[in-house]
């Protein structure tokens, strides 16, 4: 996770009973040193079984695992956070423009309202995309935003495609495998 060549162990521990703000945490034993970091976000539930660890993977462009945590969950939408050590310190990795109620969060999945995807377009770039229906096509809207230290900062890309349901995809990569597929893994 560290980039520095030793093995990390990841953990999250959620004690349903606490209050909030001491709920859930994300734990890295980096050596001898624990670090941790709160997972309580607003609308996380506990009895859905979140927060849950996604995976480890190379999101912010910094080097080293970053790790995926699932908090939130909505019909058919969840959403993670991304956790890098990026500053030095264990920290959720913030997105420019992103504004509550999923201020730095990534939402993939979604039903026939909207879908949602999010992955990684190559040169330390991330890719943010929602489909949302308009007649018989879905309007396909992908911003790209390039990762550094521990922060996501838009690239002003916004481009918008209307597409067939059944074409998202083999047109839109992201939308065809799970959320941050193409990132390296660590």
């Amino acid at each position: 996770m560290s980039g520095d060549g030793v093995d990390d162990r990841v953990h999250v521990a959620v004690d349903d009973d606490a209050d909030v703000g001491c709920r859930a945490f994300l734990l890295v034993v980096h050596g001898d040193e624990l670090v941790s970091v709160s997972l309580d976000v607003d609308g996380m539930d506990p009895t859905l079984g979140l927060p849950a660890l996604r995976e480890l993977r190379q999101v912010d462009g910094a080097g080293g695992a970053d790790v995926v945590v699932d908090l939130i969950a909505g019909a058919s939408t969840v959403f993670a956070g991304v956790y890098s050590m990026a500053t030095g310190e264990l920290a959720r990795v913030t997105i420019q423009g992103s504004e509550p109620p999923a201020q730095d969060l990534f939402a993939f999945g979604g039903g026939v309202a909207q879908l949602s995807a999010v992955d990684c377009a190559g040169e330390g770039s991330i890719l943010i995309s929602t489909a949302v229906p308009r007649g018989a096509r879905y309007l396909v809207t992908r911003n790209y935003y390039t990762a550094t230290a521990g922060a996501l900062t838009s690239r002003g890309e916004a481009a918008t495609r209307k597409v067939a349901f059944e074409k998202l995809p083999a047109r839109f990569s992201e939308f065809a495998g799970p959320p941050f597929g193409s990132c390296p893994a660590d």
